[in-house]
């Protein structure tokens, strides 16, 4: 048996009797390696895990799937038996006995899928995402740089909980602090390990599993050591299909830069230049030292985002 017939099977053996209210309940391994549970968790940790998780999982389903799980699981209706809790789910949807245990059949095998895609390998965002919309802000006000990167996405793959996304910086001295690597909206950061001299990787857990189709937000916040640390501009290459791309820098009113332009569609080796070519739009921050520049539809395979100059 896969992986999804085992925790399908073990599944609806939880509905028997009295389902998740039981005093004695037990899960099968299958269950166990899809819940990342501790081998020694407590049952009171097991069946709140696995209530929230089941819980989380029959939202992908179908509705009249979902209203027959949860009465199965005894998470909306207390009957005793399996059958009791079957007949409410019967006389909610107007469907005869047989055609409910079908039901339920197909419900067990949709949760049992959710849950299983949410413990497979982490998914880099692109790789089962389209991005509706990329905002980089990149805020040099204060001592410690602060950047925001905050993405729409439309998930292409349901049932996903762990996401990867990586980070680099221009490369610094060995004693340099690392990077302060945090999600501000749509989940938390569960691992962070570092791969080189400047590149970070890190695995975001999602507040709840994606569906497909059903657009998601998620906002990374980096906050590094000193401004010396990075290069001067925030820019998007566009080696996926986005529909917008919006970037912003905060410069400080006390220093502000000398010159900053745009790249609005240039080839990624444009951004090691330190001047602007003829070609690029000059623009000048607003009073409160800010620039913010969009652009629809970016090109793949070229950059697009906001250039700098201090002296």
């Amino acid at each position: 048996m896969d992986d999804v017939a085992v925790v399908t099977a073990e599944i609806a053996a939880l509905h028997r009797g009295r389902g998740l209210r039981r005093p004695d309940l037990h899960i099968g391994p299958g269950l166990h390696a899809a819940l990342q549970l501790e081998p020694r968790a407590s049952l009171d940790e097991v069946r709140d895990h696995l209530v929230a998780a089941l819980r989380a999982s029959a939202t992908s389903l179908p509705k009249d799937l979902q209203l027959v799980f949860l009465n199965a699981a005894a998470l909306t209706a207390s009957d005793r038996s399996l059958g009791g809790r079957l007949s409410h789910a019967a006389a909610a949807l107007d469907r005869d006995p047989r055609t409910i245990r079908r039901r339920l059949a197909q419900a067990n095998v949709g949760v049992a899928t959710a849950l299983v895609r949410g413990t497979r390998r982490p998914v880099e965002m692109g790789n089962a995402w389209f991005i509706q919309e990329f905002e980089a802000i990149t805020d040099l006000r204060g001592e410690r740089p602060v950047l925001t990167a905050r993405k729409i996405a439309v998930p292409t793959l349901g049932g996903v909980h762990l996401v990867k996304e990586g980070f680099g910086l221009p490369r610094t001295s060995p004693d340099r602090p690392d990077p302060q690597i945090r999600v501000v909206e749509g989940g938390h950061v569960e691992s962070i390990s570092r791969e080189g001299e400047s590149v970070w990787s890190f695995l975001v857990r999602l507040d709840r599993p994606t569906e497909a189709g059903v657009a998601r937000e998620v906002v990374l916040e980096v906050t590094v050591d000193s401004r010396d640390g990075l290069k001067p501009y925030t820019a998007y290459s566009a080696y996926r299909a986005c529909r917008l791309v919006t970037t912003t820098v905060h410069f400080p009113l006390d220093e502000p830069p000398s010159q900053v332009w745009c790249h609005d569609g240039v080839v990624p080796v444009r951004l090691a230049d330190e001047s602007p070519a003829a070609t690029d739009r000059l623009v000048v921050p607003d009073e409160n030292g800010c620039v913010t520049a969009s652009f629809p539809s970016p090109q793949l395979g070229l950059t697009y985002g906001l250039h700098w100059r201090w002296r």
